[in-house]
Order: structure tokens, then C-alpha cells, then sequence
């Protein structure tokens, strides 16, 4: 039976090459390791996770190099394209570290969904966002989404007035589209220093990139990423001798 969910599906960009490069660089073996082991983590939270305890659970698929996450809109803190948002962020810190980046659309609607099958009209809608939208390195956010996430967090809590939560993991591209701001996620580390670290590694792995990519629309992507990065760092409240790119 169709349930309503926030459904993210998400594409491992160029994961077959770093497959076909694993057969002999021992850098490579450990990033697509990272990626696996991340997998298998969400996968574990999913029943033995601090939200469980709280009986929300999520959805985890795998279809080759491609993830897919839900949440069911009706999670007892109403709080389901929340939770959906965190684990990328942590997702996507997580295979960035390893050079790895990831393209992904984020949805809501009727989907049939557990860890061995993913199906419905919601489980399109995320492919066809991520497939024809997100076009760089980006999960994008059906505003639709954002729209009911809030409205059932309202619902649930007409009191509360921090129901801009979502608003702070979410950023509005210069095409009018909305896509996951993880990059900005500090709060997310234990120490800063960790955080700024993670950052420096992010500028070398771009700059890497973008001089050595031949293909244009390879590098698009990286030049994309690379004003992501910049106007990250020009937003931070904080400075560690951060340079653009």
C-alpha cells in the first residue's frame, strides 16, 4: 500500500570510474569502502538509531550507485523531511572527505518503500528531479515538499516559533532552485577547527579537479561546486583564513 513519505534519491557522481580505478589504486578500494560503510550505517540506524527509540524509522535503498532515503510524512515530531535533511548532510560530508560527490533530487508523495524495493510515483518524481534538475552537484528540494513539510510541523506544533528549522539547511541556487546546503552545517561538527579542516580539504579536492578536467561538462560541475564553496565561506560568522577558489 502506497504511504505518503519525503523520498531523496540520490546519484554517486562518477562512481563507475572510481570502481574501474579500485582495481589498482588502494585510494580508491577505501573511498568506494567509505561509501559502502556509510550505506550500511544508515541502513543501522535505521532500527538501532537514537530515533528509533522514538519510533521513527527510515528507508534505505541501494540500486547500484544510486541511494535512496524516506521518511513517513506523519513521524510522531512531524519532523520526517527534517530528519531526511540530516542524514544527507552527514551522508554527504561523510563521501566528500573521500573526494566523492553527489547529485540527488528530494521529494514528497505516495511510494512503497523498504530496504529491497522502491516504487511509486514519489520514487519518479525524485529520479526525474535528479535526473533533469539537480545538474550539478547539488540534491535539489521540490519547494512542494518544503510547503508540506512545514505545514505539518505547524499542524503538529502550532505553538512552537522555530518552524523555520528547514530554512537553515536549505538555500536557494541563482536558477530559482532550492538545494541542500550542507556545506554551511558547522553545527554539525564536534570542534570548528574539524569543520575548517574539512573545508581546506574540500578546496584542494575542487581545485584538483577543475584543472584537471578536459571534458566542459565535468568541469561545469566542479565550477559549480566551487561557487558553492565560496559563497559558503562568505556567509561563515567566522574566519579562518578560508580563500576562494
Amino acid at each position: 500500500m502506497f504511504e505518503e513519505r519525503f523520498i531523496a534519491f540520490v546519484d554517486i557522481l562518477g562512481f563507475k570510474e572510481i570502481v574501474k580505478k579500485a582495481k589498482n589504486d588502494i585510494n580508491f578500494q577505501n573511498d568506494i569502502s567509505a561509501v559502502l560503510n556509510y550505506i550500511a550505517k544508515i541502513r543501522n540506524d535505521n532500527y538501532h538509531g537514537y530515533l528509533s527509540k522514538y519510533g521513527i524509522y527510515n528507508d534505505v535503498s541501494v540500486f547500484s550507485d544510486s541511494i535512496v532515503i524516506s521518511y513517513p510524512c506523519n513521524c510522531s515530531d512531524g519532523a520526517g523531511l527534517f530528519h531526511l535533511l540530516m542524514d544527507l548532510i552527514f551522508m554527504c560530508f561523510d563521501l566528500i572527505n573521500h573526494g566523492i560527490y553527489v547529485r540527488g533530487g528530494i521529494t514528497v508523495g505516495e511510494i512503497i518503500h523498504d530496504q529491497n524495493i522502491s516504487w511509486g510515483p514519489a520514487f519518479i518524481a525524485a529520479y526525474e528531479l535528479e535526473e533533469n534538475q539537480a545538474v550539478y552537484p547539488r540534491i535539489i528540494v521540490d519547494k512542494n515538499a518544503i510547503e508540506i513539510a512545514k505545514a505539518i510541523y505547524k499542524r503538529k506544533f502550532p505553538y512552537d516559533k522555530d518552524g523555520d528549522y528547514l530554512d537553515k539547511l536549505i538555500a536557494l541556487d541563482e536558477d530559482g532552485i532550492y538545494y541542500l546546503d550542507y556545506l554551511s552545517q558547522y553545527s554539525e561538527f564536534d570542534d570548528i577547527s574539524d569543520y575548517i579542516i574539512c573545508l581546506k580539504l574540500i578546496r584542494e579536492n575542487i581545485v584538483y579537479n577543475i584543472q584537471n578536467s578536459s571534458i566542459t561538462k565535468i568541469k561545469d560541475k566542479y565550477d559549480w561546486f566551487a561557487k558553492y564553496f565560496n559563497r559558503t565561506i562568505a556567509n561563515l560568522p567566522f574566519t579562518h583564513n578560508l580563500k576562494n577558489i
